[in-house]
């Protein structure tokens, strides 16, 4: 069996490697330059020109011929394929998923994770996982399906200025925001990204964000947290000294944000995903 995701689920090399997971890129476009996610453009220098160009970057999905290719390889060699994916209520990546997946074969079954960035990285994990066990395709879609309400996606903008540069918000709005030091904080609910509130200052976003795992880590053993940044890497580290000061979680990963979730997050943003183990 095999396990394919997307590179929007921001899965670092070593847990790509070390649990056999394909990820297929998406593409990104910067100031008439297209770059294949992860392959010709590195994170550090995305955000280096992210921050240059006064547009903001231009996103999109694998062609169907990109899904075909891959997906014909591994059923060629007679394997049964669980394609995750962002939430199609998000992205199209999904449905160019399904399209390809129904021109090929049945043993090809696109999951809609209705996640983004690590929480959907941490299903693929799962899947991964389940599969290494013997796990049928059938049993382990089943898992997923539940294991996905308890995958939590939760973050923070620490500014406006992309959504300035896409038009979903004025550049007022932006000037005010960054005045008074307001980070919006936002979770993904049912496959949409909402914002749940605006804090004022990083100290104080960090414990907003902090009191919403301690709130729902508590239903749990224990749980695999990833922190995910927008060149944000000493406040990620910041906020993994709170996280574990505060809930006693030692094993917390970090990892760079890709192009896909950093062009709407924006420089300076934190996604953190966690769920049980």
């Amino acid at each position: 069996m095999k396990i394919i995701t997307d590179s929007s689920s921001d899965l670092p090399k070593d847990l790509k490697d070390t649990n056999d997971i394909v990820v297929i890129p998406l593409r990104i476009e910067i100031d008439g330059n297209e770059y294949i996610d992860g392959i010709d453009l590195s994170h550090n220098d995305f955000y280096k020109k992210m921050e240059k160009s006064k547009y903001l970057p231009k996103t999109s999905q694998p062609s169907t011929g990109n899904f075909l290719n891959v997906y014909q390889k591994f059923i060629d060699a007679d394997e049964e394929i669980i394609s995750i994916h962002m939430s199609s209520k998000i992205s199209g990546t999904y449905e160019g998923a399904m399209i390809a997946a129904k021109e090929i074969s049945s043993n090809i079954h696109v999951f809609d994770s209705k996640l983004g960035t690590m929480g959907t990285g941490l299903v693929a994990v799962k899947a991964a996982e389940l599969a290494q066990k013997g796990f049928s395709c059938k049993k382990i879609i089943s898992i997923l399906e539940e294991y996905c309400i308890k995958v939590n996606v939760v973050g923070y903008l620490d500014s406006l200025k992309n959504a300035v540069k896409g038009g979903r918000v004025n550049s007022s709005k932006r000037i005010i925001t960054e005045l008074m030091n307001i980070k919006p904080i936002t979770k993904m609910v049912n496959g949409q990204v909402e914002i749940l509130h605006y804090a004022r200052g990083k100290q104080k976003t960090h414990q907003y964000i902090l009191d919403i795992i301690n709130d729902s880590i508590c239903l749990y053993d224990s749980i695999k947290l990833v922190i995910v940044h927008c060149d944000a890497h000493r406040d990620a580290i910041h906020l993994k000294n709170m996280i574990t000061e505060q809930t006693g979680i030692e094993d917390i990963m970090i990892t760079s944000m890709g192009p896909i979730n950093s062009t709407h997050v924006g420089i300076g943003g934190i996604s953190i995903c966690y769920a049980p183990i």
